[in-house]
């Protein structure tokens, strides 16, 4: 008796990265965050007429003080307007980061919303961040790269510290820069270092999960070997 060598289902081809999924999930959920308090201070501002598109989403707040009161653009007259729509935007970007391996689209589907957070007024760094995510978002549904040895598998092991650093590294700078300096003072020339950490922390975090995710050289040897012994039969 013949047999063929097996093909893989549909829902195997589209099994998800668990380890870029996770990292796409859990920074989504940063984004979807940030994104929000901006939403959040410029609904609290109350039914007046912005100035202009670039405005401050907490220009009366102490505790934002460090940060300029949280600068974004929009393209929006009314603050509780943008406020509104950034935070419906910021949920459809949380929910949609959360199920990254559903749908055709991921890659295309958070680089929009993160389009759109940004002109409703989300702020800056936050759809900065979402651009950056819709990267891994597309290798969420792809098969594994082959061929992990060595260092590559050992990076591949520290990936979920490194996401635990890379989230650290954005919370330092909401909420931590401010709560620092309402408590005991604090420089607005450590914004641009702290950006830079959290940055660096995200793409190690990012490579360490694609790493996580390929297949051991033995594993790839041993399915190619099973597969001709089918073949074979």
């Amino acid at each position: 008796m013949v047999t063929h060598p097996a093909e893989d289902s549909p829902r195997d081809k589209a099994s998800p990265q668990p380890a870029t999924r996770r990292l796409v999930q859990v920074l989504g959920l940063v984004v979807a965050a940030t994104g929000a308090e901006h939403g959040l201070g410029e609904l609290l501002q109350g039914n007046r007429v912005l100035a202009g598109p670039v405005i401050q989403s907490w220009p009366d707040s102490r505790f934002f003080r460090i940060e300029n009161g949280e600068p974004a653009f929009t393209l929006l007259a009314h603050p509780v307007a943008a406020g509104v729509l950034t935070l419906v935007v910021a949920v459809g970007f949380a929910v949609r980061s959360w199920y990254i391996d559903r749908g055709s689209h991921p890659r295309r589907d958070l680089l929009l919303l993160s389009v759109a957070l940004f002109i409703v007024g989300g702020g800056f760094g936050p759809p900065l961040i979402g651009v950056a995510l819709s990267i891994p978002a597309g290798w969420v549904r792809r098969s594994p790269a082959d061929g992990a040895t060595g260092w590559w598998r050992g990076l591949g092991a520290a990936s979920g510290w490194l996401l635990v650093a890379a989230v650290a590294g954005w919370l330092a700078l909401v909420p931590g820069l401010p709560l620092l300096d309402i408590t005991v003072g604090a420089s607005d020339a450590w914004i641009l270092p702290l950006f830079g950490v959290a940055v660096v922390l995200s793409i190690l975090a990012t490579i360490a999960a694609r790493a996580r995710d390929a297949r051991p050289q033995a594993r790839q040897d041993a399915v190619a070997d099973g597969r001709t012994v089918e073949g074979q039969g």
